[in-house]
């Protein structure tokens, strides 16, 4: 199974579609490059080439963070492995590094909608091939990681949301788009956090939003980067103590940079676990 590389898919055009290309021809978003007709994303093949990361062959199903070695799959990394609760699959599109860093930090400025559309188209493309492989089982839903209105004011959108538009336009996952969390709280900017900090910045933070009935349902939760875990795991929690039966994750990027010491990791997360207070 090929966990790495996304192929451009074909599709057929015609001069009715094509000639307000001629007047403004579309761009690589990434690198400006003029795209030729026909392309499904806004993307050049050599920037592609660089989001798809060939190098980081090895995936860990637990956290979606990649590794150098031969094309396989493992259960769980020592990045993942000590977290108290699981999720059934993550699927990410590449470690939090080179280009792949460079458009999530455009996605989440003020005019970052069009990058993180298109990001988005390749993670959908990336999570139904996953689901055609069996790797990710039906889903009933597809929700965003919420951000808190004061945030979403500031920068007019959240990335998340935008991200399921473009996995939603999958037909498998069309009308399945439901914001089954949100905000109660602000918190501060994790980046800025320890590991064992970030656990508590965002402990109590979400909530159930509305009154879907999630007992026994799976869901496919949807986020930008995912570094410590943290966020995600306290969406995680929220989700199975409301009657989940299963929490699929899909993000764009896996951050391993700070987390270079397995006992570290341990420490942290053990510090920090209560996630959901």
């Amino acid at each position: 199974m090929d966990f790495n590389f996304i192929k451009p898919e074909p599709t057929p055009w015609t001069w009715k579609q094509a000639w307000p290309n001629l007047l403004a021809p579309p761009v690589c978003v990434a690198c400006e490059t003029i795209l030729p007709s026909g392309e499904t994303t806004l993307f050049c093949r050599l920037c592609l080439s660089f989001i798809n990361s060939t190098g980081w062959r090895k995936v860990c199903l637990g956290c979606g963070a990649r590794f150098p070695g031969e094309l396989t799959v493992i259960q769980d990394c020592a990045y993942c492995q000590s977290w108290p609760r699981r999720f059934a699959s993550v699927t990410s599109l590449s470690n939090y590094e080179g280009l792949v860093q460079d458009l999530v930090i455009r996605m989440k400025n003020r005019n970052g909608e069009i990058t993180s559309l298109q990001m988005g188209k390749l993670l959908a493309q990336h999570l139904s091939k996953n689901a055609t492989e069996g790797l990710i089982k039906q889903i009933d839903w597809v929700t965003p990681i919420p951000t808190h209105w004061h945030r979403r004011l500031r920068r007019g959108f959240n990335v998340s949301e935008l991200l399921v538009e473009s996995v939603c336009q999958v037909p498998v996952w069309k009308g399945k788009s439901k914001k089954l969390l949100a905000t109660q709280r602000k918190t501060g900017k994790q980046g800025t956090l320890s590991i064992s900090q970030r656990f508590q910045n965002v402990k109590k933070c979400f909530k159930i939003s509305g009154k879907t009935d999630l007992q026994g349902a799976t869901i496919l939760l949807i986020d930008d980067v995912m570094t410590s875990g943290a966020t995600a795991l306290q969406a995680l929690q929220l989700l199975k103590n409301a009657g989940a039966n299963a929490v699929h994750l899909g993000i764009i990027a896996r951050g391993i940079g700070r987390q270079t010491a397995k006992v570290r990791i341990r420490k942290d997360v053990s510090e920090g676990a209560n996630v959901a207070g």
